[in-house]
């Protein structure tokens, strides 16, 4: 069996760095509108605070609670907004950034 020389490495800095020569040369000189991309996709609130809030709003749509009715769609989104620690503030400029960028 063969075996590699130089055996690629999993380094954080190192994909991390890969990842964004990929995207400034590859995506941003097709797309100008994704200059914004890559710090929304790979920011903090999206990949740490954002799972959880839709994690737990769709746990709180999808619980059956007979026979006490379900609050409102808006009463259990900042429910669930306020458990994860978002700022509505916050939310609302990733989401126009998103339209902007996506949209």
């Amino acid at each position: 069996m063969a075996k590699c020389r130089n055996p690629p490495t999993a380094s954080g800095p190192l994909l991390r760095t890969g990842h964004t020569r990929h995207w400034s040369v590859r995506v941003l000189a097709d797309h100008k509108r994704l200059r914004d991309a890559p710090d929304l996709v790979l920011g903090e609130r999206m990949q740490r605070q954002y799972p959880g809030l839709v994690c737990d709003l769709a746990e709180q749509v999808f619980t059956v609670t007979n026979p006490r009715p379900k609050r409102g769609m808006a009463a259990e989104f900042l429910r669930a907004a306020r458990r994860n620690d978002v700022r509505l503030r916050d939310l609302a400029r990733d989401a126009l950034t998103s339209l902007r960028t996506f949209g």
